[in-house]
């Protein structure tokens, strides 16, 4: 992640929303929150347009995250505030 880059976090409330919010701004990046009420197409729709380059998500958000992993080539790191991947 670097200056200028943008960084999504989806998931409900959890203190790596605000460490995610934080760090993000700590370098100079955007910090773009989503929705985890949202619909798999919305999210995609969101994080392909702001050019979210990491996705930070929850246990909520897994099979999210799991189904936009291969769609989304523009995103270059998932992360889960629970450990493991995407479709792990």
């Amino acid at each position: 992640m670097r200056h200028g880059g943008r960084v999504a976090y989806m998931g409900l409330n959890h203190p790596a929303l605000l460490e995610t919010f934080f760090a993000a701004g700590s370098i100079g990046a955007a910090a773009v929150l989503v929705n985890p009420q949202l619909r798999q197409a919305e999210v995609e729709y969101i994080l392909g347009d702001c050019g979210a380059t990491t996705v930070v998500f929850g246990q909520d958000q897994r099979e999210n995250a799991a189904g936009l992993e291969a769609e989304l080539t523009g995103v270059r790191s998932w992360v889960s505030v629970d450990g493991g991947g995407p479709g792990e």
